[in-house]
């Protein structure tokens, strides 16, 4: 969806109320509404949204209205369980745990209108059985739900430890490309590295998309009308690897491990191996 993120700029107005304390359970509620139509859609089926990126030049154009689009975010996090940050912590042989940790569940809503995204599919294809238009649906949504929970340490009070996460989202499958996602996996901090400021990370993680069923079905529609270059959709998900580590207070390298299965959601393309390197330098 044309979702307002930089460098596309967007009124919109958003509370945040706190209550508790995080050293024991903070739970923190925040929402928000948003212009939904100040950048161009991704997939292009929002159908209200703008074509290019030149309706709104200089990003002094609001147009806060049902009508144009607005985007609701609602979501209610619970942190809890972190701990005073020892002032010289001890080494005490490490030990399994149960938290810090934070459970984030959220939620969007649009107000634009959505082309049917099997019509749009079968259109966009050039299928004979491809409406003149594609039926429109009012709104979209999505639910999503972050998960972040550290199980091991070897001082307490430190960052020094075992991390785990996970996240999803699910999507109505009738107006979006990507119905399903889900991501999780483990960082662990001050493998070789343990000082404050300095520690090193390794992690590894899994993450999915799932292609919308009804997608798919509109991609077998078409090869049974004779386009056998249409590719078959499923899902594209990926393996990584990847170790950060500070050169200097100033200085981080982080180069990272990729493999890609079903690139682009299909397995007409084969499995992918993606190297890469991420240099940050602060000052």
């Amino acid at each position: 969806m044309p979702i307002p993120i930089y460098p596309f700029n967007a009124p919109a107005a958003r509370l945040q109320l706190s209550i508790g304390d995080e050293r024991s359970v903070k739970a923190t509620f925040r929402s928000g509404v948003f212009d939904g139509n100040s950048a161009t859609p991704k997939l292009g089926f929002a159908l209200d949204a703008p074509t290019e990126p030149s309706f709104n030049k200089y990003g002094v154009d609001p147009h806060l209205n049902p009508g144009a689009g607005l985007i609701f975010i609602d979501e209610l996090e619970l942190d809890f369980l972190k701990p005073k940050p020892a002032a010289n912590p001890t080494p005490t042989g490490g030990h399994w745990l149960f938290g810090p940790g934070r459970i984030l569940v959220g939620g969007f809503y649009t107000t634009d209108r959505f082309a049917d995204v099997y019509e749009a599919q079968l259109e966009e294809l050039g299928a004979a059985s491809a409406q003149s238009r594609a039926r429109e649906i009012s709104g979209n949504y999505e639910i999503y739900l972050v998960w972040e929970e550290k199980f091991y340490e070897v001082a307490p009070g430190t960052e020094n430890g075992l991390y785990a996460f996970a996240r999803g989202s699910v999507l109505p499958a009738d107006r979006n490309f990507v119905s399903v996602t889900t991501e999780t996996g483990v960082v662990y901090k001050g493998v070789f590295r343990y000082a404050k400021g300095a520690v090193d990370s390794l992690g590894l993680g899994f993450g999915y998309s799932g292609i919308s069923d009804n997608v798919e079905h509109a991609n077998n529609i078409a090869r049974r009308e004779g386009m056998a270059s249409v590719p078959k959709l499923s899902y594209e998900a990926v393996l990584e690897a990847t170790y950060s580590v500070p050169i200097n207070s100033h200085w981080q390298m982080q180069p990272d491990l990729q493999w890609v299965i079903h690139p682009g959601g299909s397995d007409r393309h084969p499995n992918a191996a993606v190297l890469g390197v991420r240099s940050t330098v602060t000052f």
